[in-house]
């Protein structure tokens, strides 16, 4: 049976709060997931997407923020197994055939995939795993994609420090990858996009065609392009900025610290951005926020910042110091909707730089605009 929950967009405590949403579908997600569906008008549509799109002019973030980010109308959850297509249009029909046209069954790797989330708790590495496969994109040389070189020992990037423990990630995947007839780029791009769902986050396309194929980035550029935890905004802008994002797309990909950890054996610190490290929620920038972080050295360990237990690195702290970016992280902790939206497009486009001929998979969010 499919269970529905109807969403209406009114003052802020007419809402639905995600946590009830996601309470309901905890004792399901291993084996369906949360779809949300538009229900409002077109042009209702289209003013959302005016709202919560490009960021040039930050025009519209103080109406966000008041208005939650969303304009009038209904959103439908629906409770899908995992595998099924909801069929309300010929957009799905189109899911439906490219997903039985694919070369492979999308949904019987993100099973196998969900299956190591669930068994060895690896969903926050999978997306450590494919962000740190993804970020060395440079938009004005078109170099640095996602090439799958981290799945191959031999690689000197997969030797640098900011890959430390990635190897366990391609050892869990590789018996996956044996099963199937998938590259490792196209693996680790769907390991990712399924970890963020098995956490309570939202679905991100996924779409194929990814070849293995050696980085074509020297030691000296991937060095410069690394983002660089113990930096300051500057160097976290023009990461970013380099790569093509916009200023909320760079602040919802750094909410990719809601879960997860940092530690000891790899970065010399031991602890986690917050309280909830397997649920991707909000709660980062909550958590930036509310708390007096201080700088701490600790016995044995590098230097980060803290809070209770809780941990921060410089480059969090970053998202603070500059008024641009601290009006999304502002925006983020009050609409986690608004986050999940454009994480999931971020994500996306990361996964897909460098890449012009990809092919749908049927595997899609059904805000995409790109299917």
């Amino acid at each position: 049976a499919t269970v529905s929950v109807l969403y209406w967009k009114g003052k802020k405590k007419k809402n639905i709060p995600m946590k009830v949403i996601r309470f309901v579908g905890r004792g399901f997600y291993r084996s369906a997931r949360l779809e949300r569906r538009w229900l409002g008008t077109p042009s209702q549509k289209k003013s959302r997407e005016e709202e919560g799109g490009e960021d040039t002019e930050g025009s519209n973030r103080k109406k966000n923020v008041q208005g939650g980010g969303l304009p009038p109308g209904v959103f439908l959850w629906l409770m899908v197994p995992i595998g099924a297509i909801v069929v309300t249009g010929m957009k799905d029909l189109k899911l439906l055939w490219d997903s039985l046209t694919a070369p492979f069954k999308v949904t019987d790797i993100a099973s196998d995939i969900s299956m190591l989330n669930t068994k060895y708790g690896c969903a926050p590495i999978f997306l450590r795993l494919a962000w740190q496969s993804a970020c060395l994109y440079d938009k004005s040389t078109e170099t640095g994609s996602l090439t799958g070189c981290l799945a191959d020992s031999k690689c000197i990037y997969s030797k640098l420090p900011c890959c430390n423990g990635l190897d366990r990630a391609v050892q869990l995947l590789a018996g996956v990858k044996e099963r199937y007839d998938i590259s490792w780029p196209d693996l680790i791009a769907l390991a990712g996009c399924v970890a963020v769902e098995d956490m309570g986050g939202p679905r991100v396309t996924f779409r194929y065609g990814r070849v293995e194929k050696e980085l074509d980035v020297d030691l000296q550029e991937l060095l410069a392009k690394i983002p660089d935890r113990n930096k300051s905004v500057g160097h976290l802008k023009n990461v970013f900025y380099k790569m093509g994002f916009t200023r909320s797309e760079v602040v919802a990909l750094m909410g990719g610290h809601t879960v997860g950890g940092t530690h000891k054996l790899f970065t010399g610190v031991e602890g986690t951005w917050t309280s909830t490290p397997y649920v991707f929620d909000n709660a980062y920038f909550i958590e930036l926020l509310d708390n007096d972080w201080k700088f701490t050295t600790r016995p044995g360990e590098a230097s980060c910042y803290t809070a209770s237990n809780l941990t921060m690195f410089p480059i969090d702290l970053a998202l603070l110091k500059d008024p641009e970016l601290l009006g999304f992280v502002k925006l983020f902790s009050e609409n986690e909707i608004l986050f999940h939206d454009t994480f999931s497009t971020a994500f996306q486009k990361l996964l897909e730089f460098g890449f012009t001929d990809l092919k749908s998979s049927g595997w899609v969010n059904p805000g995409s605009s790109q299917i």
